[in-house]
């Protein structure tokens, strides 16, 4: 298992400096992007603190934003499994892992969309059908 630590400091204090281990880069991004929603929750004063009552909407430019200003320092190692040593990525890199952690669930929650669409579809189809196909509609059945 490859571990990805990642040294953050906010507002260029050293004692604000903190350090996190992740199993891999998906974990890294999501607790940046958490990070990032829960200051959103706080900056708009969302008083129940629920994502799910209240959605938070924001682009990827928000977020990178907030990474450049928030953090003066946001920095991690990754450990690469063949030579067992330790490689330095920098900031931008680390926007790039959470840019793609962003586009990996825009495409989930699309297909996820499109799922659910087309079963709804289906559903009222078949509905639809046993309507058209009941004793009462039997002379007004057509078919496509």
């Amino acid at each position: 298992m490859a571990y990805v630590l990642l040294s953050s400091a906010k507002d260029d204090q050293l004692a604000t400096r903190s350090f996190n281990q992740f199993s891999n880069l998906s974990e890294l991004s999501q607790h940046i992007i958490d990070y990032f929603e829960e200051w959103l929750m706080l900056k708009e004063d969302n008083p129940t603190g629920d994502l799910e009552e209240t959605p938070l909407e924001y682009t990827s430019d928000d977020l990178f934003n907030f990474m450049d200003t928030f953090f003066a320092e946001l920095v991690c190692l990754e450990e690469n499994q063949d030579t067992k040593l330790w490689v330095p990525h920098t900031t931008d890199w680390v926007k790039e892992q959470v840019y793609f952690e962003l586009r990996g669930q825009t495409h989930k929650h699309v297909m996820q969309d499109q799922t659910n669409q087309h079963q709804n579809n289906t559903q009222s189809a078949q509905d639809t059908v046993m309507e058209l196909d009941s004793p009462n509609n039997r002379a007004n059945t057509f078919v496509y």
